[in-house]
């Protein structure tokens, strides 16, 4: 067997005529090694990529990653992982690219949604979730490392930072996916990483980066598997077809000596790897030992043989031939439709005389679904122009009529059209008898359900906002990153419109009736009117059955549970400009309390230890919603924890234990979080206030008796990477442990001592 070919993806086609026909494919070894059949996938398999004209390629699609980070659900996350790894062997392929699990630095970042949150233990937790559920059927490949959180001039924007920050914040989370779920793919990033404090200051690409590669990934967290690059993430993107052999092989020989076993998607640089060979400047071992990586992969999940490898269990979804369509999904919808009631977060619920805004009453007449109609422009993607109308989430603009919000990159997934449930459809679907559901754009603009218009009274009204797939999503698709957290944020300062939707609220806040803003995105959302309006719902983008699950909260049937994974920031001031936010430079002034978000080609960003509530912690600073806050329709109370043992060893795990009662007069769901802070530690370098080592999601019913919530805490997630070491290393003495249901509303501390 030629080792080399199984090391990069299908010939470029360059120069000439480049080839996109099957750039998620390797070629693998002709009658021996089957080639990798990669399908992106952070909220469903993306079918769409490369399908042949007039294909549709339905699939189920998922609520975003930050969506579902903000269930705090490892259960149902482990669920939508194996539903997921099914549809990809239905679809004939080997592996996902996912899960993404990017540390959320900054919220303007394109690709928010795509990831869990803030946190690096959340999304190590749910990301390794993820892993085990697909890596049920086939190989999981988690995204992108390290320290990749900036889009626009993503291919040469670095990130500096010291050698504590990069391995507890940009790499820990990647470690927990190794060594708690055995990810067989690590994705190496497009961005290059400087290290200030260690051996080699220099920056290097994620792709040729011997301390990322090898030193983290293969000796200090043990990885097995094997490293692929991001599509065209080696230096010259995709112009590096048609350079010269000279940095071809020069690029190659870097990327296989600090640890990359794949060049994706096209051999443009490692079709030189015998060369490389030939002139010593890459060894026979280190050809042998990245083969071994990807092989022995493969055929552990059963996709290395071209007649039998079809993955670890047969799927029990099918795809239609035709239309590729993958077809018998109905138990992957109810799980979407779980994911997408249990991520919405109540962020709002004002009492007005007397009676919370929501759920919405019994006596209510007559409910108006309002919302506006966005335009956008996109490139490299199926639209290229087109509209959202987030009435009914109809997307125009594609091959034939969907429904979608969200990133139209490589996130992209489409729903079956009869099988999608929309706000204006979910809410007419559920609400009660007798209720009249009437929508439009404006409240002078009524229509009901046969499409006449409407001029009687409404009752309550509910406003549907949220952002375009130009706002925020993947920069290829001329998205990328936010400007500013305002609504129609690139209608205004790119395509040089008017905002429509903040005027839609305010006109409806200004009619005096109950009402409520439900909103989609990936992230935060500037809300100039919050003081007016009565009940704020953050839905994200809720994949295809979020109309449902809008309408079960709106009315009441279930109860909210989910909470935030990522801090809100106060409400701004000023706004943004392109004066002040330009397409290239520094962003910074838009975001209010935020750190420094640096984009653009060539620039760096200074990437420091603290972010999210960290940073805010160290600040000093009062966001306008903590990490972890999400209301309900029920009031719980904590009493004191305590816990299974009070001194415990590097190898231990302690239970804490806290009564949770459910004052109100509904059932719940409550996910209780467990923070800890180092008072006596030793570390030389950074320490946060606090730090999230634990949580669990727990059903509260009503009554005086409390429910005893257990939250294990890992003793060997208490550690910390020291720099002068260069090894991880335990914390020991006393350790303060806080429990409650947001990181600002924790308990007293109670000690625990760690020999």
């Amino acid at each position: 067997m030629n080792a080399m070919e199984l090391m990069h993806g299908q010939p470029s086609g360059c120069p000439g005529q480049a080839n996109l026909t099957n750039i998620f494919t390797t070629p693998g070894v002709s009658g021996q090694a089957k080639g990798i059949l990669f399908r992106d996938g952070p909220r469903g398999v993306c079918l769409a990529a490369n399908l042949p004209p007039q294909k549709s390629g339905y699939s189920t699609v998922f609520p975003v990653a930050s969506s579902r980070g903000a269930s705090f659900d490892v259960a149902l996350e482990q669920t939508i992982g194996e539903d997921t790894g099914d549809e990809v062997v239905a679809s004939g392929h080997t592996e996902i690219l996912a899960p993404v699990i990017n540390t959320l630095r900054h919220p303007a970042w394109g690709r928010a949604q795509e990831t869990y949150g803030e946190d690096s233990y959340h999304l190590g937790r749910m990301g390794s979730a993820y892993v085990v559920g697909a890596q049920q059927y086939v190989p999981a490949c988690a995204k992108h490392f390290a320290a990749n959180n900036v889009d626009r001039g993503r291919e040469s924007n670095t990130a500096v930072m010291d050698e504590q920050t990069l391995h507890e914040i940009y790499g820990r989370h990647f470690e927990m996916t190794i060594q708690d779920a055995n990810v067989a793919c690590i994705m190496a990033s497009y961005n290059l990483v400087q290290v200030t404090d260690g051996p080699d200051t220099a920056p290097h690409h994620s792709t040729q980066s011997a301390e990322l590669l090898t030193s983290m990934l293969r000796t200090t967290f043990g990885f097995k598997g094997f490293v692929i690059s991001d599509w065209w993430a080696l230096p010259g993107d995709n112009a590096a077809c048609s350079a010269s052999p000279a940095f071809q092989a020069e690029t190659s020989a870097l990327a296989v000596n600090a640890g990359l076993d794949i060049e994706m998607p096209w051999d443009s640089n490692y079709s030189q790897l015998q060369n490389d060979l030939n002139q010593n400047s890459i060894t026979q071992q280190a050809i042998k030992t990245a083969a071994t990586y990807i092989a022995s992969t493969q055929c552990e999940f059963n996709v290395l043989n071209p007649m039998t490898g079809t993955g670890k269990m047969p799927a029990t979804t099918t795809q239609d031939s035709a239309t590729f369509n993958i077809e018998g999904n109905t138990k992957h919808i109810q799980d979407a439709r779980q994911a997408a009631t249990e991520g919405a977060v109540l962020l709002k619920n004002a009492v007005v005389s007397g009676v919370p805004t929501l759920p919405i009453p019994k006596t209510v007449q007559t409910v108006a679904v309002m919302g506006a109609t966005v335009p956008f422009n996109l490139v490299n993607t199926d639209i290229s122009s087109g509209t959202v109308n987030f009435v009914t989430s109809a997307m125009t603009g594609y091959q034939s009529p969907t429904f979608l919000t969200g990133d139209l990159g490589s996130s992209r997934v489409y729903p079956d059209p009869t099988q999608f449930v929309g706000p204006l459809a979910g809410i007419t679907n559920g609400a009660p008898a007798g209720t009249k559901i009437v929508s439009g754009s404006s409240p002078t603009t009524l229509v009901d359900s046969t499409g006449a218009a409407y001029t009687g009274s409404v009752d309550f009204y509910v406003v549907m906002a949220g952002d375009t797939p130009e706002d925020e999503g993947e920069d290829y698709t001329g998205a990328s990153d936010r400007y500013s957290f305002s609504l129609d944020d690139k209608l205004v300062h790119v395509e040089g419109g008017m905002p429509t939707q903040d005027p839609l609220i305010v006109a409806v806040a200004a009619l005096g009736k109950p009402m409520v803003v439900v909103l989609e995105a990936g992230s935060v959302i500037d809300m100039p009117w919050l003081s007016t309006v009565p009940a704020v719902v953050m839905e994200w983008y809720p994949g295809q059955d979020g109309g449902d699950a809008i309408a079960d909260l709106l009315f009441g049937k279930v109860n909210f549970s989910g909470k935030l994974p990522v801090t809100w920031p106060n409400a701004l001031t000023g706004g943004c400009s392109t004066t002040a936010c330009p397409i290239t430079g520094t962003c910074e002034a838009c975001f209010g309390d935020e750190p420094l978000f640096t984009v653009g080609s060539g620039r760096a960003t200074p990437m420091g230890y603290y972010h999210g509530y960290r940073y805010y912690d160290e600040s000093k600073i009062t966001p306008l919603f903590a990490f972890g806050h999400g209301l309900s329709y029920t009031t719980y109370s904590y009493g004191a924890p305590t816990l299974s043992k009070t001194t415990a060893a590097a190898s231990d795990t302690v239970n804490i234990t806290v009564p949770v009662t459910n004052a109100g007069a509904m059932a719940g769901n409550e996910v209780s979080f467990a923070f800890v802070s180092y008072p006596n530690t030793k570390r030389t370098g950074h320490s946060n206030v606090k730090e999230l080592k634990g949580f669990v999601r727990t059903a509260i019913p009503v009554g005086t008796t409390p429910t005893m919530v257990t939250i294990p805490l890992r003793i060997s997630d208490l550690k910390y990477w020291d720099t002068p070491t260069g090894k991880w290393v335990g914390e020991t003495g006393a350790i303060n442990v806080m429990v409650g249901g947001s990181s600002d509303t924790l308990s007293p501390p109670v000690t625990l001592t760690i020999q």
